[in-house]
């Protein structure tokens, strides 16, 4: 009797499901361009039309150069025309709306190049289109450690105004290497809590858009650009995705937990565990006067409040810097705090009907 061969290549060979969804080259994606690694490119730099917008933004650089009178031309003033006239064409239909995210970066940053290529003395930027202004607020500390590289990368977007907050420590002079005419610095020593920092910074900032952002570990100028993007009318807030690397509830952290249930509470399960209580995050002008500067003193009370006044909440991209107080109780407390407000807007169940227990048969029934 003859046995049918099987297909031992196949014997023993762990099958891998196929990757399905909007995540299925999350594996093999590029990490989000940086200022600090200028050699990292969004697209191929020997592309045609790669070529081509570093060409014509070598074009539109010459022309501007040439309608300004002075012989000396600051680089701040040259770095402002080139976002400006990126915009510009983006906004006036030059470039293609339909085109990806990361070829509009892409696109952006050789044609910055270009428009900056007579500049000797000219800083590498990252272009994004916007249509209203973009200011960043960033609450540091002693010993500042990281600091000159969270200002580079935001150095490279087009943001008007970099207000830093340094708190409970006393500054004589601050380092050379953090001097920018656009970095305005706040040093308040009776400031103890960071997320009063930020507040303090938010009241103060005039911009459309405001960008929180981590003063220790820096976030690459091209993932910080995805939340200016949203916010520039498309959004309310946008808020750091970390549910791409989320684990099994029960493997989960108590802030995570009490992040994720806030949301569920509040009717937003989408959210998962994605909270202003994460930076880096943004906030449109219309949801910072809604939610009102004092109250991101406390962030899930703001983050809360945001969800109850029907804002227009995203996810601006995986930045994957997190700033989370270490003590768990800071964390409950200000959860607790959303939660009373939460029940003061909506009543004690939150607006949710109770269908499953008999209450007629109580003295009092609204209880």
């Amino acid at each position: 009797m003859r046995t049918r061969r099987k297909h031992t290549a196949a014997i023993g060979r762990k099958k891998t499901p196929a990757r399905t969804g909007p995540d299925k080259h999350r594996s093999y994606a590029k990490r989000p361009a940086t200022i600090a690694n200028p050699k990292r490119q969004l697209v191929s730099p020997y592309s045609s039309t790669a070529s081509r917008w570093y060409q014509e933004g070598v074009r539109d650089g010459e022309g501007w150069r040439q309608t300004k009178s002075t012989a000396g031309i600051p680089p701040e003033e040259a770095r402002d025309a080139a976002f400006e006239a990126w915009s510009d064409k983006y906004y006036g239909g030059t470039v293609t709306n339909g085109i990806g995210w990361k070829q509009l970066l892409g696109y952006g940053q050789k044609y910055a190049a270009g428009f900056l290529g007579g500049f000797a003395d000219a800083k590498p930027i990252l272009p994004v289109p916007l249509r209203t202004t973009a200011a960043a607020i960033v609450c540091a500390t002693a010993p500042l450690l990281g600091l000159d590289r969270v200002l580079r990368e935001l150095d490279a977007l087009p943001i008007r105004q970099i207000i830093v907050v340094i708190y409970g420590v006393e500054i004589g002079e601050l380092p050379e290497e953090l001097a920018s005419p656009r970095v305005l610095f706040l040093i308040w020593p009776n400031v103890t809590d960071p997320d009063v920092g930020r507040a303090l910074g938010a009241k103060l900032a005039a911009a459309d858009t405001l960008l929180f952002v981590d003063a220790v570990k820096p976030v690459a100028a091209g993932a910080l650009a995805r939340f200016l993007w949203e916010c520039d009318g498309r959004a309310d807030i946008a808020l750091n995705d970390l549910s791409m690397r989320s684990i099994w509830f029960h493997q989960r952290g108590g802030i995570q937990r009490l992040q994720e249930f806030l949301n569920a509470s509040l009717n937003r399960p989408d959210l998962k565990s994605n909270s202003l209580s994460t930076l880096p995050y943004a906030l449109s002008r219309k949801a910072l006067n809604t939610i009102g500067a004092a109250t991101l003193c406390v962030p899930a009370k703001a983050h809360a409040v945001a969800i109850m006044s029907k804002l227009r909440i995203v996810t601006g991209g995986s930045a994957g810097s997190s700033a989370l107080p270490s003590d768990d109780r800071i964390v409950a407390g200000d959860h607790a705090e959303a939660w009373h407000e939460a029940i003061a807007v909506r009543g004690d169940r939150l607006g949710r009907p109770d269908r499953r227990r008999n209450r007629t048969i109580l003295d009092n029934p609204d209880r």
